[in-house]
């Protein structure tokens, strides 16, 4: 780094650093990705130059390297042109208030905060997609009664310490008038205390029974909690798959998760127990040790809650000292699971928070078909009912617009406490006086080894 240069880390592993030179516009795609824009700001600009500065950013973003060098005249915030840039780069697109805004009362900002760099990536840029989806299509009708709305994504990496940085950055931006995400336990709940002190609405995936126990509706979840994952599971199985001597196992970040003390809650009233709990490190692909313990324990079904590609090796490794215990998958929702296990993963299963999209119903077939023209691939489970958390989350600004004049956190936190249901096109989200969901019950998948997804479901 130059002397005078300044890092600042934004978005997805990006690093930003402003020049006091005056170099020409200069854009390069190491990657052949072709969704590199020109950013060409008009509003502000910047550093001891009072007209001009220019910007050098590299972002690693799917194994390559993406870097861009930008040269703009602009005498507004710095923090805001270095965001511009680095969203041009991550999500391929300008963000719209980099341009001059014109025609619009206003500006209001959604936050969207997912593990775009851990396991659950398939998951995040599924959310991606369908937020860039709804917030394109409400833009494209005239906004939010006339402000525009823009999209600030953010990456959690799926870790405890950093979730809850990010969580203040976006507090910090007071255009940021909810957010959604945050997909595991860990992250959720460190993030969770941010938003509450900053009066910010969360609508979150994560599972954590904790997450919504204070009552308050200041978070809204989006998926089932522990209790309802454990007993989808449980109703699925139960007289089909010996449920007596029951095994939790989970990806030691996900220290925060309440799946086991769910399970033995649920499990107490039907004779059943979960008689050993262990974690997995993240980086192992080696599990004798602990499918030598399960056989030793006579363990009739292993819950393993972690990556997919953990999920698919550790399979392997149980059924060659074992084809009598049955094996059941957490957070492995993704086509993947199936494609890479083949085979090998024949009889394995997986749970699916909530309900496929149903492609037969008219709001179905139409959000699918706008997906895949907007992503060009189609959407997974988590899509769906992302697009609706956002339209809903929407719903609410308006409202709070409507009643105040004036957008704010306060305002749409408001609206949001009073909506009980709300019908999109993934069905129909409802809520109890916490915030989780009335109904989400999982789905059960059993592999049948040809790789299609989603499976066999498991009635």
């Amino acid at each position: 780094m130059k002397r005078g240069e300044k890092p600042l880390k934004s978005v997805v592993d990006t690093n930003l650093f402003v020049t006091g030179d005056d170099d020409p516009l200069s854009l390069r795609d190491d990657a052949g990705l072709g969704a590199l824009r020109i950013v060409t700001a008009q509003s502000g600009g910047l550093t001891s130059s009072p007209r001009t500065c220019t910007l050098f950013a590299q972002i690693n973003y799917g194994g390559h390297t993406i870097s861009g060098l930008q040269t703009v005249i602009w005498p507004g915030s710095k923090i805001a042109c270095l965001l511009c840039l680095s969203a041009a780069l991550v999500i391929g697109t300008l963000i719209p208030g980099c341009q001059a805004r014109q025609g619009w009362r206003g500006l209001v900002k959604v936050g969207l905060v997912v593990p775009f760099t851990s396991y659950d990536s398939h998951a995040a840029y599924d959310a991606l997609s369908a937020t860039k989806l709804a917030l394109k299509e409400r833009n494209e009708n005239g906004g939010v009664r006339g402000y525009r709305v823009e999209l600030v994504a953010s990456d959690d990496e799926d870790d405890a310490a950093v979730a809850p940085r990010r969580a203040r950055a976006l507090s910090m931006d007071g255009d940021i008038l909810g957010v959604i995400g945050h997909l595991s336990d860990g992250p959720a709940l460190g993030a969770a205390v941010e938003y509450r002190q900053a009066g910010m609405p969360l609508l979150s995936f994560a599972p954590a029974s904790a997450l919504t126990d204070g009552g308050d509706r200041a978070v809204l979840r989006l998926g089932p909690n522990d209790r309802q994952v454990a007993r989808a599971i449980i109703d699925s199985l139960s007289g089909k798959v010996g449920l007596s001597r029951v095994a939790v196992l989970q990806d030691r970040r996900l220290a925060a998760s309440g799946l086991a003390d769910a399970f033995e809650r649920e499990l107490s009233g039907r004779g059943g127990s979960v008689i050993l709990r262990d974690s997995i490190d993240p980086f192992s692909s080696s599990f004798g040790a602990i499918v030598a313990r399960l056989r030793d324990r006579r363990v009739e079904l292993v819950v393993f809650k972690g990556d997919y590609r953990q999920a698919v090796a550790f399979f392997a490794e149980l059924r060659r000292a074992s084809d009598q215990t049955e094996f059941v998958a957490v957070g492995a929702d993704t086509p993947d699971f199936l494609k890479v296990g083949g085979e090998s993963l024949r009889g394995a299963m997986y749970v699916a928070p909530g309900p496929m999209l149903n492609r037969e119903s008219d709001a179905g077939k139409r959000f699918f078909d706008k997906f895949v023209a907007a992503a060009g691939v189609e959407p997974l489970r988590y899509a769906p009912t992302t697009y609706d958390a956002v339209n809903m989350l929407l719903a609410a600004i308006e409202r709070g617009v409507q009643d105040n004049g004036r957008p704010g956190r306060k305002a749409v936190a408001g609206a949001l406490a009073r909506i009980a249901k709300f019908v999109g096109v993934g069905g129909t989200l409802a809520f109890d006086e916490k915030g989780d969901l009335t109904s989400s019950a999982g789905t059960v998948y059993r592999s049948d080894g040809t790789g299609g997804y989603p499976g066999v479901a498991v009635r």
